[in-house]
């Protein structure tokens, strides 16, 4: 067990499966915190990702198992580049994200 739980960029369509989350908790110790940060990329959005993850957040909360202590989204949370029409101009490009800190019930 744990007092401080952190993932970064790990929850994603290809990558950690959102019921993962329980996890954490799992191995943080009673009272310790839970800190990760997921992106609203385009694929995550349309297939549902970020919904059915905030869905178990709230299922965690409603349970009993944690409590937020902060959620923070962004606009800018992660800068992609693509060129444009094959030229040598970039253009920038951002996804929007959040970062989630959780605290375990101490019982």
């Amino acid at each position: 067990m744990f007092d401080v739980v952190i993932l970064v960029g790990g929850f994603g369509i290809d990558f950690v499966p959102y019921k993962c989350v329980r996890e954490l908790c799992q191995a943080a110790t009673p009272g310790g915190f839970i800190c990760f940060i997921c992106g609203s990329h385009k694929r995550e959005v349309e297939y549902g990702y970020v919904s059915a993850l905030e869905n178990e957040l709230q299922l965690m909360v409603d349970k009993g198992l944690w409590t937020p202590v902060e959620i923070k989204k962004v606009d800018r949370y992660m800068c992609t580049t693509s060129k444009r029409d094959n030229k040598d101009v970039q253009d920038e490009e951002y996804t929007a994200g959040a970062a989630y800190l959780y605290r375990k019930s101490s019982f």
